[in-house]
């Protein structure tokens, strides 16, 4: 799955459920981060590159998990859209909406899953730089959206409102467009087999 991911990290420098799109995700505090490993990486390659400036407000990364194979496509006719959030401030999170906007139209993703985490160490790099309180969250992907120019927005709870956190249309790797070009369409949503998907790509969020 690591040839088939992809990394975006957005950093704002500026004081800036339901399973039905609208609803809120049932997020619960746990006592650890649902994201994976790499995820952690990534936060700390961040803290490290901004230290020298402060604490910002938030940072957002999010991770793209593709079908692996056209049959599996087939079964989701989606992606599955990681965003993991870090704020300094309690009251922003969680994120209330991800939203792809393109040309003159907003459609919101459906939320699947959503896991608050308080990292207990304040004075860790990441809680020092990046901020203690953390969001993770999936949602569906349309395919067609990440094909085309279109913007990836989050919508914090509190005074951060909406923010642009990424761009899509950019290249995709070599293996999903092969996996994509395979396919002879875009499928339709097998319920049982996203569950599965989910447990295999993201299981930290039934731990």
């Amino acid at each position: 799955m690591k040839l088939t991911r992809s990394q975006i990290i957005a950093v704002a420098w500026c004081v800036g459920t339901g399973w039905a799109a609208g609803q809120e995700l049932p997020h619960r505090w746990q006592p650890r981060p649902a994201t994976p490993a790499r995820m952690a990486q990534r936060l700390e390659e961040a803290a490290g590159l901004l230290e020298r400036r402060g604490p910002v407000p938030f940072t957002v990364l999010y991770d793209i998990g593709y079908p692996h194979t056209p049959e599996e496509l087939s079964k989701m006719g989606a992606a599955v859209l990681l965003v993991t959030a870090v704020s300094q401030n309690e009251n922003e999170l969680p994120v209330k909406r991800a939203s792809v906007v393109e040309a003159d139209r907003s459609v919101e993703l459906r939320p699947l899953q959503g896991v608050l985490y308080k990292d207990p160490d304040e004075k860790s790099r990441i809680s020092r730089v990046l901020g203690r309180y953390r969001a993770d969250a999936l949602y569906l992907l349309p395919i067609q959206f990440r094909l085309k120019q279109a913007d990836l927005f989050v919508e914090f709870t509190g005074s951060l409102a909406s923010q642009k956190i990424g761009t899509f249309g950019t290249p995709i790797s070599p293996q999903v467009a092969a996996m994509l070009s395979s396919s002879s369409n875009a499928g339709t949503l097998d319920e049982k087999f996203l569950s599965t998907f989910i447990r295999r790509e993201y299981p930290g969020f039934f731990e």
